[in-house]
């Protein structure tokens, strides 16, 4: 295929993606619409915190898996985002607290 061909090609690609409707999205969960998930989660409240660490690449890279939906069915919880615990003052702050049990697992 020559060079003008291939370029003519992923423009017209790219013309009908664009003129493709977008897919509605749920701002809560970030799921399409069509997959939302929200109405199935019934949070609890529990008497042990959860804390999820998370890597900023999972964080922007799965909007609903298994952490943010724990999360979000888990009153007493949190997510903290970091690549590097040791420069994350809220995790250390949560690890070192001698007023609390805390494990890392």
């Amino acid at each position: 295929m020559r060079r003008q061909q291939y370029l003519e090609l992923k423009r017209s690609q790219k013309i009908q993606r664009d003129s493709e409707p977008q897919r509605r999205t749920c701002f809560v969960c970030y799921r399409p619409q069509e997959s939302c998930l929200c109405e199935h989660i019934h949070p609890f409240e529990t008497k042990t915190k959860f804390v999820f660490l998370m890597h900023p690449k999972e964080a922007k890279k799965q909007r609903l898996g298994t952490g943010r939906m724990s999360h979000a069915t888990l009153k007493n919880s949190e997510i903290i985002v970091a690549e590097n615990v040791d420069d994350e003052s809220r995790f250390n702050q949560i690890l070192f607290d001698e007023n609390s049990d805390c494990f890392l697992l």
